[in-house]
């Protein structure tokens, strides 16, 4: 797994060559939805899993699979004060 650059200082992005599988992993101060665009890749299908903690709620590494890839672009919903790993499987470079 390689780390990618990336521009948002609240997201830290890796991709796994041999898996086809990109992990992101955002941190958010306020709550909000975030876009990423993986248009740079050929494609990305998913299935998309999502975990997320929240400190000041009961939620700790609550596991989900209800986001969907709209093309090539996936909105993630982030809760206050929140730390959610994304991952989409089937990206290829």
């Amino acid at each position: 797994m390689a780390v990618l650059a990336g521009s948002d200082p609240d997201t830290v992005t890796a991709y796994d060559r041999a898996h086809r599988r990109l992990a992101l992993i955002v941190h958010a101060s306020q709550p909000g939805t975030k876009v990423f665009d993986l248009s740079k890749f050929t494609s990305a299908s998913g299935p998309v899993t999502t975990w997320t903690t929240e400190p000041e709620s009961t939620a700790r590494y609550e596991e989900r699979h209800d986001l969907k890839l709209e093309g090539a672009v996936l909105k993630v919903t982030l809760p206050k004060d929140s730390v959610t790993t994304v991952q989409i499987d089937n990206v290829v470079e």
